[in-house]
């Protein structure tokens, strides 16, 4: 039993979904009897601990009632080792790279409680793990094993063996791993991401724990990073923020080490871990290249919405924050060759199957744009973003309920009520029948709900009975049951329908969802997707130009750069006040490069059109930058979403990347001379 128990549990017994036994054993690449024998050893966990056993229905796994406790809720110290091999394997891995002194085979005997051949058999397998990661597994006879390997790569894969494990930490803590510890490392994690101005998703929080955590033993034990390390892709400019941030709560740092004097090498290295955490949010969407960034993000969400039938991924600004909030550290850890983890991986790849696949032909935008290659785990958490969007964006169209009319006094009487029927609610009226008639009937035809005027039944159908006169009452009853019982449906729904008479394609599928989408009114026609986006020569002119301004301070450079903005109304007062906090909190990457800035504000602080101010200074101004420093032109960025401006920043980054043209533009006398340089064709 090993993760394929855990994902059963959570999709069985806690989201109480059906579960096909043969589907899910080819998923996971294993024979039905093996899904059975996970099955049969999680139904006597559940047991033990009070719960139903899963029920097997035709090769269908059913539960009862969903389950509010996680999968390590279940388990005793015992049971996990007894229960789960892989687990108990990954344990006495992470004994071995985190003790000092050498483990024995007696030690691990005692700690879980299995005999000494199973032990000698999983340290084979272990052995072999290893191996295979570039660490040997030595040992001493009669004094026991140890690691020896390059420390980055020691680290790795106790982090990766732990993440594995992480919901068993608790249960299997010991003096080296327990909850103070933890509770210290997150009072940590929690301070570095408040000098950062971001919040680390949970995931990151128990990846960043597990670095922390065997980084501190590992450094008490006498096993230090070698600097020179390749691996290590780390450098004074590359993590400055995170560097800071890091030094900010050294104190705390220094408790968790033991230690009054950490090496370089350790915060650095722990900087970098830092970089390649996952956020959940920035107070403002930077990066050390974020012009770049935001031009790539938006070019792969627009082929995403070519690539996936009535998408409507462009109008998502959530999405957009979401992906480039992931993609910062995403980016760092594929240059650093770190791995993510995702465990729900094959369960995306398998559910979300052409969402995946499309997001793995787009993000190559993003691979060549960046000059890097994202792993498949990585594929699949972006793939997720993606299919959140989905969610918020699906519609569905409310359908008619069909109703039959049964009545025995008369055909009046039935067209009576037919008809108020049809004037007051949305529904379709089929037929009206006599009680006899209705039976029959109904044999061969399915309809929402029945209306009767008098005591009828049948089957399994909601019968609901009026009164001849359809008054006030029988109108409430009816609102309501329609209220409650709304029918609706989706194009996927509609495929499914067509897919069960007619054998079409998947390029069929793809074009069908999307006039269907069209059709229906779930997605905007082509010509409402072309969206307007204007040039830089249409967003930078005369009297949003400004040469050789004295400015006091880097406060007084950015607030005559939205004075611009303000004159010529594209932005409101309070803006340039939103781009000075902005600069006070994200000052280093407000300096996208040598000598310049770009300073900017969410658009909800006041942006009110599309506008760059360009203000050359007299004399360079300090804004705080390690390496871009002093910055000699402010360039200001008004814009009132992610995607409409991008044209022109696009221009932008591209004529300022030629450093002829900023000199250029930082000897001109006068905003006509600015202009001959930006608006070259």
């Amino acid at each position: 039993m090993n993760n394929r128990a855990e994902l059963l549990f959570t999709l069985v017994c806690k989201r109480a979904e059906r579960v096909s036994v043969e589907q899910f054993a080819l998923q996971h690449d294993v024979t039905s009897r093996t899904v059975y024998k996970d099955v049969e050893r999680l139904s006597t966990l559940l047991q033990a601990k009070g719960y139903p056993r899963i029920d097997n229905i035709r090769g269908t796994l059913e539960y009862k009632s969903p389950i509010d406790i996680d999968f390590s809720g279940l388990l005793k110290k015992n049971d996990l080792f007894y229960f789960d091999p892989e687990i108990r394997r990954r344990y006495i891995a992470e004994m071995i790279l985190l003790k000092p002194e050498k483990v024995s085979v007696a030690s691990i005997q005692t700690l879980t409680g299995i005999s000494r051949n199973t032990v000698l058999r999983d340290l084979d397998e272990i052995k072999e793990m290893l191996a295979e990661k570039g660490i040997l597994l030595e040992s001493t006879p009669f004094v026991g094993y140890t690691v020896v390997g390059d420390e980055l790569t020691i680290r790795a894969v106790f982090v990766s063996l732990l993440q594995q494990n992480w919901p068993y930490i608790f249960l299997i803590a010991d003096k080296d791993i327990n909850l103070q510890r933890i509770a210290k490392i997150r009072k940590y994690i929690d301070a570095v991401a408040g000098s950062l101005s971001v919040e680390f998703s949970e995931e990151a929080k128990k990846r960043l724990i597990a670095y922390l955590m065997v980084s501190a033993i590992r450094f008490n034990a006498g096993k230090r990073i070698n600097i020179s390390s390749k691996k290590l892709n780390v450098g004074s400019e590359s993590v400055s923020r995170e560097y800071r941030a890091v030094c900010d709560r050294i104190d705390l740092l220094e408790v968790l080490y033991n230690c009054s004097n950490i090496p370089e090498e350790e915060i650095r290295f722990l900087a970098a871990k830092m970089q390649e955490s996952t956020v959940i949010g920035y107070k403002e969407l930077l990066s050390e290249n974020w012009i770049k960034i935001n031009v790539l993000v938006s070019r792969f969400i627009c082929e995403m919405d070519k690539r996936i039938a009535y998408a409507r991924f462009e109008d998502d600004e959530k999405l957009f924050e979401s992906i480039v909030n992931h993609l910062r550290p995403a980016y760092w850890r594929a240059v650093s060759g770190e791995v993510i983890q995702n465990p729900l991986a094959e369960y995306v790849m398998e559910e979300y199957q052409e969402l995946y696949e499309a997001t793995a032909q787009a993000i190559k935008l993003l691979e060549e744009g960046l000059s890097v290659s994202f792993a498949d785990d990585e594929i699949t958490f972006i793939t997720l973003l993606f299919a959140a969007s989905l969610e918020r964006s699906k519609k569905y169209i409310a359908l008619k309920p069909r109703v039959i009319v049964v009545c025995h006094a008369g055909i009046s009487t039935s067209e009576i009520v037919s008809a108020r029927l049809e004037s007051l609610f949305e529904v379709q009226v089929v037929a009206a029948f006599g009680a006899t008639e209705a039976q029959k009937w109904l044999k061969e035809n399915q309809v929402d709900f029945i209306v009767s005027t008098f005591p009828f039944t049948y089957e399994s159908i909601r019968v609901i009975e009026v009164t001849p006169q359809f008054d006030e009452a029988d109108q409430k009853t009816i609102a309501n049951y329609i209220r409650h019982h709304k029918r609706t449906i989706s194009p996927d729904e509609i495929i499914s329908v067509i897919k069960n008479h007619i054998a079409i394609s998947a390029t069929e599928e793809h074009d069908i969802k999307a006039d269907l989408g069209e059709f229906l009114g779930f997605a905007p026609t082509k010509t409402l997707k072309e969206r307007y986006s204007p040039m830089l020569e249409e967003v930078l002119t005369e009297d949003l130009v400004e040469t050789h301004y004295k400015a006091v301070d880097c406060d007084d450079a950015v607030r005559e750069a939205g004075r611009l903005l303000v004159k010529k109304g594209v932005a409101k007062e309070e803006y340039i006040e939103a781009m000075i906090e902005n600069v006070k909190v994200n000052g280093t990457y407000i300096v996208i490069a040598p000598g310049i800035a770009m300073p900017h504000a969410r658009p909800e602080k006041g942006a009110q059109g599309i506008g760059f101010a360009l203000v050359s200074l007299a004399d360079p101004v300090v804004f705080g930058h390690p390496k871009n420093d002093p910055v000699q032109l402010v360039i200001a960025l008004c814009a009132i979403d992610h995607q409409t401006h991008l044209n022109a920043l696009s221009d932008l980054a591209e004529l300022l990347s030629d450093p002829v043209n900023v000199e250029k533009i930082l000897q001109a006398d006068t905003p006509a001379e600015v202009l001959e340089v930006t608006n070259r064709k």
